[in-house]
């Protein structure tokens, strides 16, 4: 449901590796316009940024070969930045047995295929405060921890929190751009607005 509010609004979807396009399409549906980010430059034309999922040691190794890591903690430092999947990863403030250090921007400890690996794929019914969603979980993270009370719970599967915000940022566990259910993206794009 494209709205008005939403128009002028410039959306980045870091496009270094991972599932990006699938975003700009969502993003679309949601009526913002949506771009690709490539290089530090580009952040500066965003209000809002997506960082997508994908593989977060490559995407990791890219930033900071790219020198752009930076440039996204300042960037987080004023606008919104919504993490899905791997992106949630590369968010978080620790990651357990990874060969990184990730952007430390979510206060969450996650475990990377903590849901299982490509095999354990699946689609679950994720609990929101207006129902419910679906959610595709594909070598899916795992918050094994809330590090700050300032971390809100927005979706969970099983009473296991799936989907947070802190602040002017969020994380998904899974892919929401994989559905056609545009909640996850119109609520952030709402954040952006704000």
């Amino acid at each position: 449901m494209p709205t008005e509010e939403y128009k002028g609004l410039k959306i980045g979807v870091l496009a270094l590796q991972g599932a990006f396009n699938k975003h700009v399409k969502a993003l679309k549906k949601v009526g913002v316009t949506p771009f690709l980010v490539k290089t530090s430059a580009d952040l500066f034309l965003a209000d809002g940024l997506i960082i997508p999922g994908g593989e977060s040691t490559v995407m990791m190794r890219l930033i900071d070969s790219m020198r752009m890591r930076e440039a996204l903690q300042k960037f987080s430092q004023k606008k919104p930045i919504l993490g899905t999947c791997a992106g949630l990863i590369v968010l978080a403030k620790e990651v357990q047995n990874a060969p990184f250090t990730p952007l430390g921007i979510l206060s969450v400890s996650v475990k990377r295929n903590g849901f299982g690996r490509q095999i354990a794929s699946h689609r679950r019914a994720c609990q929101i405060k207006e129902g419910q969603i679906e959610g595709i979980f594909i070598r899916a993270p795992r918050i094994e921890n809330v590090l700050s009370k300032a971390v809100e719970t927005l979706g969970t599967v099983d009473h296991e929190a799936v989907w947070i915000q802190e602040g002017v940022h969020m994380g998904t566990t899974f892919h929401p751009e994989l559905t056609e259910d545009l909640t996850i993206h119109t609520q952030f794009i709402g954040q952006v607005a704000k």
